[in-house]
């Protein structure tokens, strides 16, 4: 299984905007690394995009990850930024609508409901997320339901 995580992209006003891009978004995403270390440690296959710090445009962010073709994106978001979590998410499920997309992070955590109202998102992961993705990639390689993983929030449809 491919996992990608992901730092979402700036938009281009905010690339212009120096309050935003040198005061909000240089900051490294510790979370997403963290998850990211403890999933290679344990032999998945993971890589990670920080694009603010690479200065990715959402056009360049989506070539990457088509590049790679993940099997599973994990998008880490704050508050002040979810705006540009649910534009990436929007992108991929424009790409690959069955890619399942976890949302991380301090906003979700803060607003797990509302976070799950939007439907680019397929999975939200609560709290201290190292473990918790780590059996969520697991069991959705084995190709097992993760519904009975502590720490995670489903959206599902309407009827499901």
């Amino acid at each position: 299984m491919k996992i990608l995580l992901i730092n979402p992209p700036l938009s281009a006003e905010e690339q212009h905007n120096p309050v935003v891009a040198n005061l909000f978004s240089n900051a490294m995403p510790l979370g997403i690394l963290y998850i990211a270390s403890y999933s290679i440690e344990r032999g998945l296959n993971v890589r990670a995009i920080d694009a603010p710090a690479e200065r990715l445009s959402l056009d360049e962010t989506m070539a990457r990850i088509k590049k790679f073709s993940p099997d599973l994106i994990g998008i880490t978001t704050t508050t002040p930024v979810f705006h540009r979590a649910i534009a990436l998410a929007r992108a991929v499920k424009d790409w690959a609508p069955q890619l399942p997309i976890v949302v991380g992070g301090p906003h979700i955590n803060a607003a797990p409901i509302t976070s799950m109202l939007h439907d680019c998102f397929d999975i939200g992961c609560i709290g201290e997320g190292e473990e918790t993705f780590y059996e969520l990639a697991t069991a959705l390689g084995r190709g097992e339901s993760p519904d009975h993983i502590h720490g995670l929030i489903f959206r599902h449809s309407s009827g499901s």
